[in-house]
């Protein structure tokens, strides 16, 4: 790796995106710039450099991107942000040979952001995962939640962050969540670009223990990194976390499979979960860091970094880290100083 290796993290507002920033600066030989729709997003204020993005949907965002790479000098492209990993997957052929981007191969990145898709993959290869249905209508309804069993969930075929999740315990419940998502379906992001996208899903609910996965796999395959952590409160719609990182065999080798079948070689957040019986079944797959990489970091994987050091050819060992350690989320505040705000503004022209 070159004296100083300069990396854009996108989605500085974002639990992936701050952690990645946080990771990364303590890294010497690595320059942070970081970027967000958002001038006010809390990352942007970390390191010396930062620069504001469309959204990803806009038509503009490669472009956009590409000459902000250029104004910076990036090597490396981070990006943090579902929207974006699918856009960006998409065009891997404008950034070839512009910056090095930490992106997964589309098919695999597809598949992870149609959850009905996830499933498919997943179940056609014998990997244990969270049953799923389409919903076909609101006649089928019925049962089709007759066949997963109460309690259930009931979500977008293509969400991130929990949007439109709905556990259901009941008829009633179900159907209200059914006619309010159906309302506000498809969501206004990059989303709509997949095929589904304003369909919905029907998964049993798994009541058991949880455990968000960071893995990173080399290119050949070979398991680098992967670091299980465990729920111990888990809130999503309130942003309430605490969980622990914790060495468990069987949660590292059904993630790194499922990983290896996807085909990513890319960062890669994993959901797994105990069903009724205690068995685990991979719940979600993300094609991109987790929100937790900053306990991975803690516990001695540093995640972000080992990423960059491999897209500038660098080789590096698998590693090991240290269990027991306890993330919390908690408000934080953070101050302003009105000169930092303005720039932000003009830099955004």
């Amino acid at each position: 790796m070159p004296k100083s290796t300069k990396v854009l993290v996108t989605g500085a507002g974002g639990p992936a995106g701050m952690g990645t920033i946080r990771s990364l600066l303590l890294a010497q030989e690595v320059k942070v710039v970081a970027a967000d729709m958002n001038p006010m997003a809390p990352g942007l204020f970390w390191p010396p450099e930062k620069t504001i993005l469309p959204p990803a949907h806009d038509r503009n965002f490669v472009s956009e991107l590409l000459s902000v790479c250029k104004k910076f000098g990036i090597d490396v492209l981070f990006p943090t942000v579902d929207e974006e990993v699918s856009v960006l997957a998409a065009n891997m052929n404008r950034l070839r040979g512009e910056v090095e981007c930490l992106i997964g191969k589309k098919k695999g990145v597809d598949a992870c952001n149609d959850k009905w898709g996830t499933y498919v993959w997943l179940n056609k290869v014998g990997i244990p995962v969270v049953e799923t249905l389409r919903v076909h209508d609101k006649d089928s309804l019925h049962a089709d939640a007759d066949e997963i069993g109460y309690p259930l969930a009931i979500k977008p075929r293509a969400s991130r962050g929990g949007r439109g999740l709905h556990i259901c315990q009941n008829y009633q419940e179900l159907i209200k969540a059914f006619s309010a998502l159906k309302a506000a379906l498809p969501f206004v992001d990059a989303y709509v670009n997949i095929a589904g996208a304003a369909d919905l899903i029907l998964q049993e609910y798994l009541p058991g223990t949880e455990y968000d996965t960071i893995v990173m796999l080399s290119q050949n395959g070979k398991a680098l990194a992967c670091v299980p952590m465990r729920a111990v409160h888990w809130e999503v719609h309130r942003q309430q976390r605490e969980i622990v990182t914790e060495h468990n065999k069987e949660v590292e080798l059904i993630c790194i499979r499922a990983v290896r079948e996807l085909g990513l070689h890319c960062p890669v957040d994993v959901e797994v979960a105990q069903d009724r019986r205690g068995n685990l079944k991979i719940l979600d797959v993300n094609p991109r860091v987790g929100g937790d990489v900053d306990l991975a970091t803690a516990a001695g994987c540093n995640i972000p970094l080992m990423y960059v050091k491999t897209a500038m050819g660098r080789e590096i060992p698998a590693c090991e880290f240290k269990e027991g350690l306890v993330l919390i989320r908690y408000v934080g505040v953070q101050i302003i100083k009105p000169e930092d705000t303005m720039s932000q503004w003009r830099d955004r022209k």
